[in-house]
């Protein structure tokens, strides 16, 4: 199935020339029926667990680092990234990790997920394929599927504040609004500018911190997997 959604997607993607990696001036749009995608995944995918990453133990980074590089849209060198994470505990221990989950520090994205996303312009975002996996408590019981750390790398605005939707909240500094739980989103509730049409195919938006969002093709791609509610994704109107 994912073969099968990935030569259409290749056949109809726009030529690369219109979707330069460094292009900055996105266009304005007239339409009313455009739309992208958005996510709440870096909050409603976590799992219920505690993590712990090869990362900590060698030193090379901390917890907070990752965290808020990716979820502010930073780009994440691959020497930063984690190889082996395992459960803090197993009470009791996951049977089946889902498709796309967050552990706070990293994203991760099964193998075959990760495949719906080589059409696309990732910007300077990228996947890193974890070389040992992820294991239960011990240590050494690995689980089957292979996971991608998933860094977004790239950063827009275009939301619409004044006319958006939802469970949103400003920040104790009163400089942007935080998107809560993927339960307080549906379709259309959150509004962006055409400025979301051009660039990268993954991104944040600075206005609206907890957000994650893909393109239109992107996000159907992702839709006709039927992963939609694994990736958490709602409409966004373009207006």
């Amino acid at each position: 199935m994912f073969k099968a959604i990935r030569e259409k997607l290749a056949a109809s993607k726009r030529p690369s020339s219109q979707r330069s990696k460094e292009q900055t001036d996105y266009p304005a749009s007239a339409a009313t029926d455009e739309y992208v995608w958005v996510s709440a995944i870096f909050k409603s995918a976590v799992l219920n667990r505690g993590w712990d990453v090869d990362l900590f133990h060698e030193g090379r980074t901390d917890d907070g680092a990752l965290y808020f590089k990716n979820q502010n849209g930073e780009p994440i060198p691959e020497e930063l990234r984690p190889h082996k994470i395992w459960a803090n505990a197993d009470n009791p221990p996951i049977k089946k990790l889902p498709p796309v989950f967050d552990i706070g520090y990293a994203t991760l994205v099964s193998e075959d997920a990760c495949r719906l996303f080589d059409p696309f312009d990732l910007g300077k975002g990228s996947f890193c394929a974890m070389r040992e996996g992820i294991f239960q408590s011990d240590q050494s019981t690995r689980y089957a599927t292979n996971y991608s750390s998933w860094v977004i790398g790239n950063k827009r605005s275009a939301v619409l504040l004044d006319q958006s939707e939802g469970k949103m909240q400003l920040n104790p500094l009163g400089s942007v609004w935080h998107l809560e739980h993927e339960d307080g989103l549906a379709d259309d509730m959150i509004a962006v500018s055409g400025a979301a049409l051009g660039g990268p195919d993954q991104w944040v938006d600075p206005l609206l911190q907890g957000s994650l969002f893909l393109s239109r093709q992107l996000g159907d791609a992702i839709v006709e997997a039927g992963l939609k509610k694994a990736f958490f994704l709602h409409r966004a109107r373009v207006i």
